[in-house]
């Protein structure tokens, strides 16, 4: 083999061993993680799926902010101070125009908006209001039967389920305390009429 041929070989071999041992290749990135959400990275992001779409979920992106987290969700258009933890319809509205997703709804594992947050976006920037419906048929391990508190947007109403693929009992919520359902959602459905 050639000088040159060996030369490619060793940086190949690098590459390899960076990107297939924990921790080598990416521990000074600020990437997000497609793993399940950890305290490390307690705020994430979720693609809802259109209500004729079967099949699994893309895996959550998740981030150390809830800031990292909606700029991720609004495609960097909507940028919050970095200790922020609520999204305004008014702050959301900016940057629309550009946007290739948009909010459908924000989860949160404290009542009144507190703990970690899982940000729940729709294709296109127009939400629920051309009649468009959203589902997350199963929420993951760590989010599943642990949401308190809830927020639309989009034109959106979300009913929240305490089954999984949209079972069981149901509560429309945009608020603060999810009241008996406290810590039972299993799935959500976004639409413009909550039905």
């Amino acid at each position: 083999m050639s000088n040159r041929g060996r030369g490619a070989v060793l940086v190949l071999s690098v590459l390899v061993v960076g990107l297939t041992t924990p921790g080598l290749a990416w521990a000074e990135s600020s990437l997000p993680t497609t793993a399940a959400p950890n305290e490390d990275t307690p705020h994430c992001v979720i693609t809802a799926q259109p209500m004729d779409v079967a099949g699994p979920l893309p895996a959550p992106r998740c981030f150390r902010t809830f800031a990292d987290a909606i700029a991720d969700a609004t495609s960097g258009t909507v940028r919050l101070d970095e200790d922020a933890h609520t999204l305004s319809r008014s702050e959301l509205r900016l940057g629309r125009a550009w946007r290739t997703s948009t909010v459908l709804g924000i989860e949160y594992d404290k009542a009144s908006y507190g703990g970690w947050s899982y940000v729940i976006q729709g294709a296109g920037d127009s939400g629920c209001r051309l009649g468009a419906r959203y589902k997350v048929p199963t929420l993951p391990g760590t989010r599943n039967n642990a949401i308190s508190s809830a927020r639309a947007f989009g034109g959106c109403k979300s009913r929240h389920f305490s089954g999984p693929n949209l079972t069981g009992t149901s509560h429309l919520c945009s608020c603060a305390s999810m009241g008996l359902m406290d810590n039972q959602t299993s799935s959500i459905r976004f639409t413009s009429t909550g039905n």
